[in-house]
């Protein structure tokens, strides 16, 4: 009998699709066609058709996913993805979720500063990760930050972001790359 475990496991650790939701307009979160397909399969009460059903949906699946016309992300892929985008103006795609009940929603990141520059309104900083953030507010740092600092960066009111360098009370930030 030939298996589909790898498709199996994606069915259950949660999927996004966005070529086939792009192309297959359903209500808002409903699963693309081919995971309902394979969902159908289910009802199909002779043993015979039923492993038909399966195994004509799961060669769909692994066509799509060989054409990159379907991804599969698993929640750590989500998490980690979100954390790479935290602070970025990005609008809202309906790709990894959001609203305050998600499991999944990232409030804050822990960054370590590769460097820093001192600017007019502050500092300007870049992380290990890539990320740029520069201060905004203008408020005086007791230590600038240097290599190493650990930054948190958390969601401030109405969009804004706030910083703790080093453990001192939080500036302003707003990220820049």
């Amino acid at each position: 009998m030939k298996t589909h475990s790898g498709i199996w496991i994606a069915v259950f650790l949660g999927v996004v699709t966005p070529p086939v939701l792009a192309n297959e307009k359903g209500p808002a979160g409903a699963p693309p066609a081919l995971f309902t397909a394979l969902s159908e399969c289910r009802t199909v009460t002779e043993d015979a058709a039923r492993l038909s059903c399966y195994d004509l949906a799961t060669s769909k699946i692994e066509a799509a996913l060989s054409r990159n016309e379907l991804y599969v992300v698993d929640q750590k892929q989500v998490r980690d993805t979100r954390k790479t985008l935290f602070g970025l103006p990005l609008p809202d795609l309906g790709l990894f979720g959001g609203d305050a009940e998600d499991k999944n929603r990232v409030t804050e990141v822990e960054l370590v500063v590769r460097s820093a520059q001192s600017t007019p309104d502050g500092w300007r900083m870049m992380m290990e990760d890539g990320s740029v953030w520069a201060q905004t507010d203008g408020q005086m740092l007791g230590r600038g930050p240097s290599p190493g600092t650990k930054v948190v960066v958390k969601h401030g009111s109405l969009g804004s972001f706030k910083a703790s360098v080093g453990g001192q009370p939080s500036v302003k930030v707003k990220r820049l790359a």
